[in-house]
């Protein structure tokens, strides 16, 4: 018989001599008792005319559609880019298929996208959302769609969460800094449009201010990212400019950056002038993205496990969508300090 690209499950029940409810059991995978020769023969069959089910009208049919919208600020961003691969993979292994947008740091495509994957009869949503207002917790709840979000903390305790303890990261930055013996040290910012970036920057003062250290406000640099939505190498690129600023000051002896593009962005920077990294300035990062181990020197920064962050989120989201559950888990991820080659002990 010839193969057909656009059989229907009524050439498959002919196919296989069965009817059409018997073909929906097995192709389903519904607990219906079917003999095991029918149901080889319709497996067959259906392998043979190349049969794909209509995905849109089994989500109408049982209620599900086994996809997943995901929403993050930047897929080009390494350290997105591993929480993606976290969640892709812990779909796969539930059956489930993931689909990815960028909101490219705009709250209004965040907003944009929701309203595509609601029309698309989604399962379900995990998102990292920059917009901590109302408005995006609303249409979400009102939706009634099982929801995680991740990485930003959201304010609203009626949703699950997967995120970090962002103060307590810069507190161990700073304290690291401390016991090698470093005294003035910088910030490396970007702007503070986002929750984790604030709570990051105040552990770090909380850091310095425990060991009775004076945190100068010009020792504060934030980057000016006007083109932050368009291209995620502008982080790298805000920390090449703010070691230069950094360069024109006298007496400072290490740097704490944002994250691990902004510290980077300041080693290459450092490199390009003469300076010594870890002997005359020494840098601490904040993710351990791919790239920090492969810099020369590598760097030394707070890991924060992206990928598994990814794989927590999906498998806490499938759960809920399985089970049907309505409480909600907060889940907080464990940081750690990751040794390296760019700070020098200078005690």
């Amino acid at each position: 018989m010839r193969k057909k690209s656009n059989s229907t499950i009524k050439d498959v029940a002919r196919l296989a001599d069965a009817s059409i409810a018997t073909v929906s059991r097995v192709l389903n995978n519904t607990d219906y008792p079917v003999s095991e020769m029918t149901r080889k023969r319709i497996l067959e069959a259906a392998k043979e005319l190349k049969y794909m089910p209509n995905g849109l009208s089994k989500a109408l049919k049982n209620g599900r559609s086994h996809e997943i919208g995901v929403v993050v600020p930047a897929l080009l961003n390494p350290y997105y880019a591993e929480v993606v691969s976290g969640i892709e993979h812990a779909c796969y292994e539930r059956g489930y298929m993931p689909v990815f947008c960028s909101s490219n740091n705009e709250s209004k495509k965040e907003s944009q996208h929701l309203d595509f994957f609601l029309k698309m009869r989604m399962d379900g949503f995990i998102v990292s959302t920059l917009d901590q207002g109302a408005h995006l917790m609303e249409k979400v709840q009102q939706a009634g769609i099982a929801t995680v979000f991740f990485d930003q903390p959201v304010q609203s305790g009626a949703f699950d969460s997967i995120t970090y303890d962002f103060f307590q990261a810069g507190k161990l930055a700073a304290s690291y800094l401390v016991d090698l013996g470093h005294r003035s040290i910088a910030f490396f910012a970007l702007p503070f449009d986002r929750k984790s970036r604030k709570d990051r920057y105040e552990g770090f003062c909380a850091g310095l201010k425990e060991a009775n250290i004076d945190f100068p406000s010009e020792h504060l640099f934030i980057a000016d990212l006007k083109d932050e939505n368009v291209d995620t190498m502008t982080e790298f690129s805000g920390g090449e400019h703010l070691a230069e600023q950094f360069m024109q000051m006298k007496g400072l002896t290490a740097v704490v950056a944002m994250n691990d593009l902004v510290a980077l962005g300041a080693m290459n920077a450092f490199s390009k002038k003469g300076k010594a990294v870890p002997e005359d300035v020494s840098v601490v990062g904040f993710d351990d993205i791919a790239f920090a181990s492969m810099a020369n020197p590598s760097l030394t920064t707070v890991k924060q496990p992206s990928y598994d962050m990814g794989r927590e989120a999906a498998i806490t989201l499938i759960d809920k969508i399985e089970n049907n559950t309505t409480s909600q888990k907060a889940v907080m991820m464990q940081h750690r300090m990751i040794v390296r080659n760019s700070v020098c002990d200078i005690k």
